[in-house]
């Protein structure tokens, strides 16, 4: 009998053995990476300065994380993946909305940022969608991040200029009639040989961009040598070091675009893209075109044909010059020469040019021009002198207008024993003259007089030698038909017969005293002469001193109420702390003085008759108020120091006097009457003066200003008129909210105002003074905590010293901690235990250091 076999059956104990040891294996390893932290990762595409272990992850300074791995990302070879692991206590700041970019040192006109960086090297910097705890904890975990190349907060427009060179810094500005505007924030060279900038412009500028606009760059320093002036441009120490972008803005409107091309200069912009061909037979080099005495074009390459022995010069032309290639123009070699006609040294040291003309009227654009070997003659409108015997014309003799060259006498006669003159205005310049042109010689001597200057010209050299005709046209609006001109054999002649025949009105100027007013005192408005003083009578009546004036009648329209009338002395010299200051009015009232007129232009308004005469401290009066600032020296204040409310300008100082008795310095202040209101019971004045410390650079004006007032309104009270200065570059706290309270300790170890208190490592308020205790040999240090964190403050709290760098041993252990640069410069504390159980700290509460932990 056979035996029976058997079969085999699964053993499912021994297969249940590895699985749970599986699954006890996953646990654990899900365990260990739940307790180690939140793995994140985060796109950038720069990523240089980033060291994986060692950079940082911050929120707010505090260290919540660090770059443990950088990759490059498969899908797109520009971008890199920074792995980050955020420490379990911080899980809850990374969600949906976080935001994260790199910082590193960035350096500005008025501040230095970030400037740990340039020792401990950039790190990861991120912001949660909100600050409430409470609303952060129910939002949703994210894992990945698109890393900004920006810090959060700079709104604008974001852009592409596109180059060919590649030496402008990270956070180069960009800048628009000396206004920073935007800044460069990243470069990229790609595989074709351009570098590729992205930019912003910032929000309140992007009106800009809907204007016909393009962006160049600017040289660092930049050597210019024209015919007109040899120039040596040097910008700002920040432009030195970072290099810029300039904005030029052209006629006509535009829209925003993705992507602009950065010009390599201005001339870039400028300049037409046109190449413009002028042949000659000259074998003079030349290298521009000259129109008017203004650089018109540049010669950017020349080739010489041997067949034809020419040379071919190819120009490009100004964009605001080329319309003058339609205008029939015509162009010759200048030669550098002296003579009494010419003596231009300039010419001498830029050597040869291309001498532009046109002959008006329209024509078709060439691609080619001839240069003429002699300039052609100029036509013009002819004309014949009314005779004046007082006036010596020669033939050859240029007419000028504003110093440029506008026409000429072309024949001088004898014709029954009087001279007649022939005289041509260039059409180009028809538009100058009308029946009211006036002609006059030009003087040697000219007399330039204002409410604020006094000045003396003299005519150029060539102009003294050989003479020159100038005009004055009255009316603009005139029509050119007459063919006979007036000549005045001087302006001052033409300015007589200008008053004799202009019509205007008589009226009455009344003031208790006669100030120094005689008969001929001029009458201007702003710096133009608009009357002048007839005579003057005291009326016993009304006991006051009644003064006839003439205005005349362009001038008539602002004689209504607003008019106001008011002395204008001599030379005025006032001595101060600050320098001595010298006030000269026009030339006619250098000894007698002017009367000034001011007030608002209205043809429908009734004419007023009679007016008071006020003086000049009587106006300031009524459009200033003055308050005074008891000082115990100057610092450095000077007049025209300003006084500012909100980053406004609101006054400034205009006297600083010293009384010897009181020793103090007494600065006046004059403050237009629309502040008055902020000037009450309880406003308080400070001080800003320049600070460079380790948390960056302020109040770089203030090295030229000397400093700067601030105030903190009142609006409440009494007006206030004299104020002592409340603080010397008081510490950004200084007027917040919050608990202030003592701290007193041994003074074993150095600490500075702005260092920081810290509780479980987040910063919760600063130092704000420090100042040797009157009890005994410690030092007091005045701590200030904010509103938000006043609850911690308790009269029971205990307090220590916050080692910036501690190194322990115990047994087989180590223990090592290290705070940030500014703790590690400045100090700091640590509220060591909050005890809840007693009441809350009011401000002043005195708290004694706990000694040093074992």
């Amino acid at each position: 009998m056979k035996g029976v076999k058997k079969g085999r059956g699964i053993n499912w104990f021994n297969l249940l053995i590895p699985l749970i040891a599986l699954g006890i294996s996953i646990g654990m390893v899900v365990k260990y990476y739940q307790k180690k932290g939140l793995w994140v990762e985060v796109s950038f595409k720069d990523v240089r300065g980033i060291t994986p272990h060692q950079t940082p992850v911050k929120y707010r300074g505090v260290e919540v994380g660090k770059v443990e791995e950088i990759k490059i990302d498969k899908d797109n070879l520009n971008l890199f993946i920074l792995r980050l692991l955020i420490y379990p206590q911080y899980e809850y700041l990374v969600k949906k909305g976080t935001i994260f970019w790199k910082a590193t040192l960035e350096i500005s006109p008025d501040k230095i940022s970030n400037l740990d960086t340039l020792l401990k090297g950039s790190y990861i910097s991120l912001l949660p969608p909100t600050t409430k705890k409470s609303e952060l904890v129910k939002l949703p975990t994210e894992f990945y991040f698109k890393g900004l190349e920006h810090p959060p907060g700079e709104k604008g427009y974001h852009f592409v200029l596109i180059s060919q060179e590649g030496d402008l810094g990270k956070n180069a500005p960009i800048v628009y009639k000396g206004v920073q505007i935007g800044k460069l924030y990243s470069k990229t060279l790609y595989p074709d040989g351009t570098l590729h900038y992205k930019g912003l412009i910032f929000q309140p500028y992007n009106y800009l961009l809907y204007r016909n606009i393009k962006f160049y760059r600017i040289d660092p320093v930049k050597f210019k040598a024209s015919i007109d002036s040899i120039q040596l441009k040097i910008p700002s120490l920040r432009l030195m070091l970072t290099g810029g972008v300039g904005l030029y803005v052209g006629d006509g409107g535009g829209f925003p675009k993705e992507k602009y091309p950065l010009y390599s200069d201005l001339e870039d912009i400028q300049y037409a893209p046109e190449v413009i061909k002028l042949v000659t037979t000259s074998k003079q080099p030349v290298s521009k075109v000259v129109y008017n005495n203004l650089i018109a074009g540049k010669v950017i390459d020349s080739e010489y044909d041997v067949k034809k022995d020419i040379k071919i010069l190819k120009v490009k032309f100004k964009k605001e010059f080329f319309h003058l290639l339609q205008e029939n123009p015509y162009f010759y070699i200048q030669t550098p020469k002296l003579s009494l006609t010419d003596l231009n040294l300039k010419k001498l040291i830029t050597g040869a040019y291309i001498q532009m003309g046109v002959k008006g009227g329209k024509s078709k654009l060439k691609k080619e021009y001839k240069i003429m070997a002699v300039p052609p003659e100029k036509r013009g409108y002819k004309f014949t002198f009314l005779p004046n015997p007082k006036v010596k014309l020669k033939k050859g003799e240029k007419i000028f207008y504003r110093g440029v060259e506008v026409g000429e006498i072309e024949d001088v006669k004898l014709v029954k024993g009087e001279l007649k003159a022939r005289g041509k205005i260039y059409n180009r310049y028809l538009y100058l003259v009308n029946d009211s042109t006036i002609f006059y010689p030009i003087s040697p001597l000219e007399l330039k007089a204002s409410l604020t200057q006094f000045s003396m010209k003299v005519a150029p050299l060539p102009q003294i030698i050989q003479g020159g005709i100038t005009f004055l046209t009255l009316n603009p609006r005139e029509k050119l038909t007459t063919r006979h001109f007036s000549i005045f054999s001087s302006f001052s002649d033409l300015q007589n017969w200008i008053k004799l025949t202009q019509k205007g009105r008589v009226i009455t100027l009344y003031t208790p005293k006669l100030h120094g007013i005689k008969k001929g005192t001029p009458i201007y408005y702003d710096t133009f002469p608009i009357g002048e003083v007839l005579n003057y009578t005291f009326n016993p009546q009304s006991n006051r001193v009644e003064i006839k004036a003439f205005i005349r009648k362009k001038y008539l329209p602002y004689l209504n109420s607003h008019a106001l009338f008011y002395i204008k002395k001599g030379i005025k010299v006032k001595a101060s702390l600050s320098g001595v200051k010298v006030d000269i009015p026009p030339a006619m009232g250098l000894i007698q003085g002017a009367i000034v007129l001011e007030g608002k232009y209205n043809p429908k308004a009734p004419i007023r008759e009679s007016f008071p005469l006020l003086t000049s401290q009587q106006v300031e009066n009524r459009k200033f108020f003055h308050i005074f600032l008891l000082l115990p020296k100057s610092y450095s204040l000077k007049e025209g120091s300003p006084l500012i409310y909100k980053g406004v300008k609101i006054g400034e100082v205009d006297n600083l006097t010293l009384d010897p008795q009181k020793g103090v310095v007494k600065a006046s202040i004059k403050i237009p009457n629309r502040y008055r209101l902020y000037f009450h019971t309880g406003a308080k004045i400070y001080l800003e003066k320049f600070q460079a410390s380790i948390n960056g650079v302020r109040n770089t004006s203030a090295l030229i200003t000397g400093g700067e007032l601030h105030l903190l309104p009142s609006l409440k009270g009494k007006f206030k008129e004299f104020y002592s200065l409340d603080a010397i570059n008081p510490p950004p706290t200084h007027y917040k909210r919050g608990v202030r309270f003592i701290l007193h300790t041994p003074g074993t170890q150095p600490v500075s105002v702005g260092a920081p208190l810290y509780y479980k490592y987040v910063e919760i308020g600063e130092v704000e003074k420090v100042y040797l205790s009157p009890k005994d040999e410690g030092v007091d240090v005045e701590i200030f905590v904010p509103e938000k964190y006043s609850y911690l403050i308790r009269k029971g709290d205990k307090f220590r010293y916050f080692h910036p760098f501690k190194f322990s041993a115990k047994f087989l252990k180590f223990k090592m901690e290290m705070g940030t640069l500014p703790t590690l410069l400045r100090g700091g504390f640590i509220l060591q235990q909050v005890d809840y159980g007693t009441p809350k700290a009011k401000s002043g509460t005195t708290f004694t250091l706990q000694p040093e932990e074992d």
